[in-house]
């Protein structure tokens, strides 16, 4: 192919024919894949924020829930629920692998007993690590929560097992607490021999029992997926440039006459 236009000819060979057209349309769909990532957290975070205007729900709002539904279209996701039970300060676990501020450490979970016989598991926030693996940080309950019927609030979440790999309670060396690696109601249910909710409330920041309250809707906003597209875009940009301006040359006064 050859173009001439304005004094300049535009010939491009095959080999770079060949390379922008598998190049070009995937740095196109990286970018638009970036752009769909962001719209699906923004409507997340829309749904967040609408659950939050919403009165909180108490216990009877628990008896519907299906263990199989999937978290997105659980109509209690980040709902606030007040509830009243008893905290299990014997049995409780640590969810592994939860950084906060650059600092390694776990998530804790508290069962909470429900006066209708079902458990709901609690987070109660972040702990560090501690001196090593062997050493477990203590996570006991004080007092003014650690007896009797206690009241508790906080959001509903169903985390999602997406890329969940492995037992769930691999690692874990046996006693209280037990170390888990991920939400998997279904084990968690047998090793604590409860009829477990599957879903998890996050405790508010000003309850006793919280510890480091660490928890947001998302650990990244949409506006990384958004610079990630941009940048894609951009690389798109220059390719096309480079493969126009590599293969566009100024014809010379002779050439120019001969058209």
């Amino acid at each position: 192919m050859r173009l001439r236009c304005w004094g300049l000819e535009f010939r491009p060979g095959l080999w770079a024919s060949l390379a922008l057209f598998a190049v070009l349309p995937a740095l196109l769909a990286l970018g638009r894949w970036q752009l769909d990532r962001a719209a699906e957290k923004q409507a997340l975070l829309a749904d967040f924020a609408a659950a939050r205007q919403a009165p909180a729900l108490g216990i009877a709002a628990l008896d519907g829930l299906a263990g199989g539904a999937e978290p997105d279209s659980e109509p209690l996701q980040y709902r606030d629920l007040s509830l009243r039970g008893q905290l299990d300060g014997e049995r409780q676990l640590l969810l592994d692998n939860r950084v906060y501020r650059h600092r390694a450490g776990f998530e804790v979970l508290t069962p909470l007993h429900l006066a209708d016989g079902r458990t709901l598991l609690i987070n109660r926030g972040w702990v560090a690590l501690g001196a090593s693996r062997e050493q477990l940080p203590d996570v006991g309950l004080s007092a003014q929560v650690a007896a009797g019927d206690v009241a508790v609030e906080g959001i509903f979440v169903r985390p999602s097992r997406a890329f969940a790999l492995g037992d769930a309670l691999a690692g874990d060396r046996g006693g209280w607490p037990r170390i888990v690696q991920y939400y998997d109601f279904t084990a968690l249910a047998a090793l604590l021999r409860a009829e477990l909710i599957p879903g998890v409330l996050y405790l508010h920041a000003e309850h006793p029992a919280t510890l480091v309250h660490n928890w947001r809707p998302l650990p990244e906003g949409p506006q990384k997926h958004y610079s990630y597209a941009t940048q894609w875009f951009s690389m798109a940009g220059v390719v096309l440039i480079l493969y126009f301006t590599l293969n566009t040359r100024r014809l010379r006064r002779g050439e120019r006459e001969s058209d």
